[in-house]
């Protein structure tokens, strides 16, 4: 059997899993079954256990897992190119909701080279933008040239829609689009199976009609015009705010923030090189740095202004963003007697963790200034929606390769207890995963806001690779 028969067999599988008729643990497991019996080897021995090697699993996962997300960005790019839809959700926004790299592309670097614009601090774009289906040769991202996600392999970059109101609020100009028509493997493109169930549920919630065998069917208004947009529910008591506009040039949001690693690399690199441990000195003089490296100097939070209070911060809302002023200790994971508990951070402990933040979960965490304490001042982009069930907290966590952390390996204080996930592949730990600390967009996409998370090191980098 030629390597080219053997790709082939594997892409037959990716197309029974999109079908439905397999899941991936069983397609892989035939595949090593035939590799085995062929006695399958790499033409180049030093390719042995890398990714160009079949018989991994991370090789056959990249072949079966490729078609598979495009048949899924298939039937979600399709189903909204109809004329309605289009004019509901005239535009998408570029995040990542697949699983995490072993060395995360920097897609904001990317999305900016490539020409687009930031909204709001999001990468958004009309669907008919040329960004979206630009190629690597002409200075864009899209390596497929698809319409549609995964625009490069590994990458966990996929599109979400976005509602014409939100759109207009973040200082988008909008334009009319009209449909495409676009083509698809038979046999592959996403049925109702995999079909994405965001995308079904939005569109059912939108009352701009349902699915029915797997296609959806427009059901017109009785005035013939729609009411409302696809995830723009009527407001009700206590609902979230309306976004007020940007200010800038065509809604770009103003400079100021600056990355959180940007952050602990320039400003506290010089006293912090060779530190250890959570000495009263050592955080002394990151206060003392942080209040004298240049941030803005800010004035504490406005009482009148406060939206919410926590243990760590105290959230208002400027503009399109969620502002935290550091009220309580920030936390940070440790390994303590074997196992996982928590202690109060240092500022340059605080910073990796937002800049851990914005890696893994795609955020887009700004640093906005100090207090006169010394204690930080962050942003975020404000999201519309409300808060997650516990089901959709595990679900999103599992999909994008967290596991649970054991049981019997912690020491966490009671109100933090089985909130602890571990990411072996990325070797770092994660604890109070609550729904608090997440948020269920319009869309129905969850979205982590504000977790405590280290990259793990001695004994808790032992547990994490263990599990």
């Amino acid at each position: 059997m030629t390597q080219v028969e053997i790709l082939d067999r594997v892409k037959s599988q990716a197309t029974r899993i999109a079908n439905g008729e397999i899941n991936r643990a069983d397609a892989r497991l035939e595949l090593k079954s035939l590799l085995k019996e062929i006695d399958y080897k790499p033409k180049d021995p030093d390719e042995a256990g890398t990714i160009k090697d079949l018989r991994t699993d991370r090789r056959l996962n990249l072949i079966l897992d490729t078609p598979v997300d495009m048949a899924r960005g298939y039937g979600q790019w399709q189903a909204g190119q109809s004329p309605a839809i289009l004019k509901a959700l005239p535009v998408q926004e570029l995040i990542r909701v697949g699983g995490l790299p072993n060395a995360p592309r920097p897609w904001r670097e990317k999305w900016a080279k490539a020409g687009g614009s930031f909204f709001g601090g999001r990468m958004m774009a009309m669907k008919d933008d040329g960004i979206w289906t630009r190629p690597l040769s002409s200075g864009g991202f899209n390596r497929f040239g698809n319409d549609y996600g995964p625009f490069d392999y590994l990458s966990g970059m996929r599109t979400r829609d976005v509602t014409r109101r939100e759109a207009k609020e973040l200082g988008m100009k909008l334009a009319d689009q009209k449909a495409k028509v676009g083509g698809f493997n038979e046999g592959v493109a996403a049925g109702p199976k995999v079909a994405s169930p965001e995308l079904r549920r939005a569109l059912e919630k939108s009352g701009l009609g349902k699915f029915e065998d797997g296609k959806f069917v427009m059901t017109p208004e009785p005035s013939g015009g729609m009411s409302r947009g696809v995830n723009e529910p009527r407001k009700e008591k206590g609902s979230d705010p309306p976004l007020p506009p940007k200010g800038g040039k065509n809604g770009a949001r103003p400079q100021g923030g600056l990355r959180p690693g940007d952050v602990g690399r320039g400003i506290l690199a010089a006293i912090t090189a060779g530190s250890q441990g959570s000495t009263f000195a050592q955080a002394r003089r990151e206060r003392e740095f942080l209040m004298a490296g240049g941030l803005p100097k800010l004035e504490a939070v406005d009482k009148k202004s406060i939206l919410a209070k926590g243990k760590e911060h105290l959230v208002t809302r400027k503009g399109t963003r969620v502002w935290k002023y550091q009220e309580g200790p920030a936390l940070i994971p440790i390994s303590r007697a074997g196992k996982l508990a928590v202690r109060e951070a240092l500022s340059s402990e605080y910073l990796a963790r937002l800049e851990l933040q914005n890696r893994l979960f795609e955020d887009d965490v700004l640093i906005e200034g100090v207090l006169a304490s010394g204690k930080l001042v962050s942003s975020q982009a404000a999201i519309r929606g409300g808060e997650p069930s516990e089901t959709e907290v595990e679900a999103l966590l599992t999909g994008l390769g967290w596991k649970r952390f054991p049981m019997n390996r912690q020491l966490l204080p009671h109100n933090l207890m089985a909130t602890a996930w571990a990411h072996p592949g990325e070797g770092v730990v994660l604890v109070d995963a609550r729904p608090p600390n997440f948020k269920k967009a319009e869309s129905g996409v969850v979205l982590a806001i504000d977790l405590m998370l280290v990259k793990a090191t001695g004994e808790l980098l032992e547990i994490v690779e263990g599990l």
